[in-house]
């Protein structure tokens, strides 16, 4: 199928000699084409062909014996050379995204007629470059057990690849380092393009799992041109597709440990993933297709814990502390079971330890009498959250891929390609709070388009012209009350269970965000 290619890198041609490389998700062959004696063969004919889609190209050794083929896409092929007075050379073999191959050729003296044939059984080498690089094909890909089906998480599976999120707590750009690097050095391609988030330095556009048709990621001594890069698969001569609905739910998952220990309800989520693919040729041996979708609904429901104030905290507050309370909606409704003490506020939070309270009491506001050391000044509320509890935060997110390839010669091809998607986060999941009004979500919009044209110019020069435009745009705007309100925000046992006033609480680095932007 002609799919998406996930290559952790990139290169665009424009070759003269052996091998000169630059962006693009292109593959290049070369070799020497030798005499039984180790003679090099000039202007032998050399032609690659494509066995899935029967697309040729073709080549010539020079007079050092020497060939090229440039801007090769990933798949199954059999290159022959030939030249007069030798045996036809066959040697089948498979090139994987950006692989710099060298198929060297010895002929063998003979007819034309007769044949040598070479099966590329093993693993080739790469002796063209330093590169270190790992490469899962759409097999491997599709067989990996993905929880989440986002194909960028392979990245953890390579050699040097450490999860620095889970190990350490660092959850920068996608929480995973690379050979010692920063986790937010690693960069993201798709099909030969930038799919960078600048910002977070995060993946821009997500695309479907079935959409790859390949991945690709360098960790070591790779050329400039390098970073990280997926690819869209595209089709062949045949005809097919996929159709799929994965299925997660709380009622299959174990009650999580925080919700035991605290004996609160079950941790409640359902998460359906749902999709198909299409692909097929729209002229046999020229033109293909490919296009798939994918839906993510997610329904997520978690326990979130604050202490707010109690009325008795209210009545002992100024009237302005009064009326800003009031005016978001005033106290909810707390635990009385779950209280924070005028003695534990002075003697705990603050660190001062017993019996400090007598010698530095509160005040009431009002009145100016002391408070009764056992006042409850703060009860604890436990609200859902319709964050991460086992599937992802609550969302309604829509990926499309779509793919045309066409051949206008056996020197000239091109392609475009198109990834989409939208995404929709409820109230809740990017700021939460008991005062409902300053909970905020998000909106997502993320577009990227790719467009290439090769041309083989002679059997030595090739050239590939590419346009990439990415936009991303994110929309996290705030809830109801005006972004002017202060944040109050004081821990209490656990950063869990915080002590809060209204305001925009700091769950996420960013409550107010809209950008767009194109490259």
């Amino acid at each position: 199928m002609r799919k998406l290619v996930v290559l952790i890198l990139l290169a665009v041609l424009c070759q003269t000699g052996v091998a000169a490389l630059a962006q693009t998700q292109f593959g290049t062959i070369s070799g020497q084409v030798e005499d039984p004696s180790g003679a090099v063969v000039a202007d032998a004919a050399v032609n690659l062909m494509n066995i899935a889609d029967g697309l040729t190209q073709k080549s010539a050794s020079n007079d050092s014996g020497v060939y090229v083929l440039s801007n090769v896409p990933i798949g199954e092929y059999e290159i022959t050379i030939e030249a007069t007075g030798f045996q036809k050379y066959i040697h089948n073999f498979k090139m994987t995204v950006a692989e710099r191959l060298v198929i060297d050729a010895q002929l063998e003296i003979g007819s034309i007629d007769e044949v040598v044939y070479v099966e590329a059984n093993a693993a080739s080498l790469n002796t063209v470059t330093g590169d270190l690089s790992t490469t899962l094909d759409n097999q491997d890909i599709q067989l990996m057990p993905l929880l989440d089906r986002n194909p960028y998480k392979l990245i953890s599976l390579v050699p040097a690849a450490a999860d620095t999120g889970s190990s350490a707590g660092d959850t920068g750009g996608i929480g995973i380092t690379v050979a010692g690097t920063r986790n937010q050095a690693i960069n993201f391609m798709l099909d030969g393009g930038e799919n960078n988030e600048t910002f977070t330095t995060v993946v821009a556009q997500s695309v479907p799992q079935d959409a790859i048709a390949e991945f690709r990621l360098l960790t070591n001594s790779m050329t400039s041109e390098f970073g990280r890069n997926p690819v869209v698969a595209k089709d062949v001569n045949d005809f097919h597709g996929s159709l799929y609905e994965f299925y997660r739910g709380s009622g299959l998952s174990a009650w999580n440990y925080d919700d035991k220990a605290r004996e609160a309800a079950k941790s409640r989520f359902v998460r359906n993933q749902f999709g198909a693919s299409l692909g097929g040729p729209v002229i046999k041996d020229k033109s293909f297709f490919f296009g798939s979708f994918e839906g993510i609904i997610v329904r997520s429901s978690t326990s979130k814990r604050f202490y707010v104030p109690t009325q008795e905290f209210i009545s002992a507050a100024s009237p302005d502390a009064q009326d800003f309370i009031q005016g978001f909606g005033g106290v909810p409704s707390g635990d009385t079971g779950d209280v924070l003490t005028a003695r534990q506020i002075i003697e705990t939070i603050d660190l001062l330890g017993p019996p400090v309270y007598e010698l530095r009491p509160l005040i009431d506001y009002n009145t100016g009498e002391l408070i009764d050391p056992d006042t409850p000044l703060f009860s604890n509320v436990t609200m859902k959250d319709p964050r991460e509890a086992g599937g992802g935060d609550s969302q309604d997110t829509y990926l499309f891929t779509g793919r045309f390839d066409h051949s206008f010669s056996q020197d000239t091809r091109f392609f475009a390609r198109v990834a989409y998607q939208q995404s929709t986060y409820p109230l809740g999941t990017i700021s939460i709070s008991p005062f409902t009004a300053f909970n905020s979500g998000r909106k997502q919009r993320y577009q990227n388009y790719a467009f290439s044209l090769t041309h083989n110019l002679n059997p030595s020069m090739f050239n590939e012209s590419r346009v990439v435009f990415n936009r991303i745009h994110e929309n996290q705007p705030l809830g109801e009350a005006p972004m002017n309100s202060p944040c109050w925000d004081y821990y209490w046992d656990t950063p869990e269970s915080p002590i809060v006033l209204p305001g925009y609480l700091p769950e996420k680095a960013i409550i107010l965000f809209y950008r767009c932007r194109e490259s």
